[in-house]
């Protein structure tokens, strides 16, 4: 992939010291099936496309909103690099890709025709079932039967390159994960021993309730009634506190937000499991202790 300057036809120059940039990738008409990059709107290269016919371009949906707005880029032209060629017509529009990284946002890109703008290097992208050991002898076979002098390097998996590109973010997550499970038990352990506190509090309370004919049921409901009371108090504060503090991780997650609803239920919803294990256990202790036989 390279970055280059262009020039839109059809719109005015850009003024003084500001240009138009955009990478640029040659690719072969089957490309973007081959990566699963999906069609928008417009066609993708075909074998006519060649240095025989008029030369076209594809622009990816990043591309397309940042240079053209609410514009029908398609039918447009492009001067790439130098505006002494012949412009290139935009013939589709494909999905936007992260090239660097999922931490960052998708960067203008321009397909060109391989056939039409060859390079002296390229890569080949192979999309199979079968296990690597097995196509990686037949895939080097099939170019040395073309050339046998072409050199075959840094082959690897799409699992490896995708790997290494979120390495450091998978440390930073299991760090995370670590502090989080540690953070997670310790707020167990602290509402277990508020609420079983708070229960024992009451142990006149409930034997005089006991005395009186109450049921385990009644005394059950009662505990509960007021200590979550305690709980929610203490939950809704942690969600706010939460929802602020998570800002601080926006950078470091991918295609999920800082605010996932989903995340949140989960964690209150647990906390709220606890808690009433927590009343259950004490309330059969203090339960034994105050039994009127």
């Amino acid at each position: 992939m390279d970055m280059a300057q262009f020039v839109i036809q059809e719109e005015p120059p850009p003024p003084p010291g500001r240009h138009l940039v955009s990478d640029f990738r040659d690719v072969t008409p089957d490309f973007f099936h081959t990566m699963g990059i999906p069609l928008l709107h417009g066609r993708v290269l075909t074998e006519h496309d060649n240095l025989d016919s008029p030369r076209v371009v594809l622009i990816d949906e990043t591309f397309a909103q940042r240079y053209f707005h609410d514009q029908n880029p398609l039918g447009k032209h492009v001067h790439v690099s130098d505006s002494t060629r012949p412009p290139r017509e935009i013939i589709g529009i494909v999905g936007a890709v992260l090239d660097t990284g999922l931490d960052q946002r998708p960067r203008p890109t321009i397909y060109l025709s391989s056939v039409q703008s060859p390079d002296q290097t390229m890569s080949l992208v192979v999309r199979t079932a079968l296990p690597l050991s097995s196509i990686i002898p037949a895939i080097k076979n099939a170019i040395w039967s073309v050339d046998r002098d072409q050199p075959i390097f840094n082959v690897r998996p799409m699992d490896e390159i995708i790997s290494s590109i979120t390495s450091a973010q998978r440390v930073a997550f299991l760090t995370l994960d670590v502090f989080a499970f540690l953070a997670l038990a310790l707020a167990a352990v602290g509402i277990y021993g508020v609420t079983s506190y708070a229960v024992g509090q009451r142990i006149h309370e409930i034997g005089v309730r006991v005395a009186l004919g109450a049921q385990r049921s009644d005394i059950l409901r009662l505990v509960i009634f007021h200590g979550m009371r305690l709980v929610s108090v203490g939950i809704l504060i942690g969600l706010f506190a939460s929802l602020l503090l998570t800002r601080l991780m926006t950078g470091l997650l991918f295609s999920v937000s800082a605010t996932d609803p989903l995340t949140f239920a989960a964690v209150a919803f647990l906390l709220v499991c606890v808690a009433l294990l927590s009343f259950m256990v004490r309330q059969s202790q203090l339960g034994s202790k105050v039994d009127p036989e």
